[in-house]
């Protein structure tokens, strides 16, 4: 009975998707956080010029924008090799 040997590539592929999806997870997360930011100040920009009340949509995207941010900073410190 023979094993077989898998080459080397196939190795590193597998790796790479693992990797390269849950790069993607990242990613959205940063982009997402960023996105919140920006809808932030436009809401809040827009409001403020119409002299509208802006806080509680404003508090409410903030909130969402550094959730975002958090869950992005986590899974990069969970998926880095740092001690």
């Amino acid at each position: 009975m023979t094993i077989p040997i898998r080459d080397e590539a196939s190795f590193s592929t597998g790796c790479h998707a693992r990797d390269s999806a849950r790069g993607a997870g990242k990613f959205l997360t940063g982009v997402g956080s960023g996105v919140a930011t920006c809808l932030l100040m436009i809401i809040a920009f827009m409001t403020a010029y119409f002299r509208g009340r802006h806080e509680p949509a404003a508090a409410f995207l903030f909130t969402t924008a550094l959730l975002l941010l958090t869950i992005s900073l986590m899974r990069s410190r969970a998926n880095s090799k740092l001690p």
